[in-house]
């Protein structure tokens, strides 16, 4: 089975704040639409089908208060107590029924596939399905599982004529890897990989968030774990929050571009509501 990044989660208090911030740095975002029955709205940055959903609550009673799965994203909103910077990442299936059956073979904890909608802006409807799954004895939730009903062709013309996909101001960006933050890479690494059969990485030093990192390559998007080499960034995440996606990277093209000293493309990091940006030129 293959599994595609579908998109990455940024919780925030203030959405349209973010969104302001990030049209500064050059990011085109829209507004996404409501989950009328779980108090939650969104606004969407596409990169292709892969994007960001800044996330947020109209009504956090409702949010808190409607009953739902243990592993769910609306379950690590309540137990983070809405922190801007909460995130979830979601990976896209189209065997969503026999992931489920696989998932449960592997011993894990599995929750559906339960159906979802939400109301565009324009008052249609969208509709997906959710799986949740969860393992014991790890504070780090497990990306959930997004099964579209519309085809992912379908989904591309639709997004490119509704406007959602378009040309960001930036130039040409992708999203090409959600960071997560872990005490000890390997056995988690490991492990996801066995559930999502996806090929890893060679391991890297990133010398600014004084960590290594290695990949688990997914199409549309890797999932990078760092571990912490000394104090610095990605060990006062750790600290502060725990493990959890941290940083999302998007790669843009800007022309000739010089290399660095060390031979690696030049980036910025930039701290929004509780997640880093790294902008990498290309």
């Amino acid at each position: 089975m293959t599994y595609m990044f579908d998109h990455v989660v940024h919780f925030t208090n203030e959405p349209e704040k973010l969104a302001t911030k990030l049209a500064e740095q050059g990011i085109y975002t829209i507004e996404g639409g409501r989950h009328e029955s779980l108090g939650t709205y969104n606004l969407l940055s596409y990169f292709d089908l892969s994007y960001i959903e800044i996330l947020s609550a109209f009504d956090k009673n409702l949010t808190t208060h409607t009953p739902k799965e243990m592993y769910s994203l609306w379950t690590t909103l309540t137990n983070e107590h809405f922190r801007d910077g909460t995130s979830r990442i979601a990976l896209r299936t189209n065997n969503i029924e026999k992931d489920a059956e696989r998932f449960r073979k592997l011993g894990l904890i599995v929750e559906g596939p339960i159906p979802f909608e939400r109301k565009r802006p324009d008052g249609s409807l969208l509709t997906w399905k959710l799986l949740f799954i969860g393992m014991e004895n790890t504070n780090l939730p497990l990306p959930f599982l997004i099964q579209w009903d519309d085809s992912d062709d379908d989904r591309l013309s639709q997004l490119k004529k509704q406007g959602a996909i378009n040309q960001h101001p930036l130039g040409k960006t992708i999203l090409t890897s959600v960071g997560v933050a872990v005490q000890k890479r390997d056995p988690l690494i490991d492990k996801w990989q066995q559930i999502f059969q996806c090929e890893k990485g060679e391991i890297e030093l990133d010398v600014q968030l004084k960590a290594t990192k290695q990949d688990l390559i997914l199409p549309g998007g890797n999932i990078s774990f760092y571990e912490p080499t000394r104090e610095g960034t990605v060990q006062r995440i750790l600290d502060q929050q725990g493990e959890k996606p941290f940083l999302i990277e998007l790669q843009y093209e800007t022309g000739d571009v010089p290399l660095r000293s060390d031979n690696r493309l030049w980036h910025k990091d930039i701290e929004l509501h509780n997640m880093i940006y790294r902008f990498v030129q290309k």
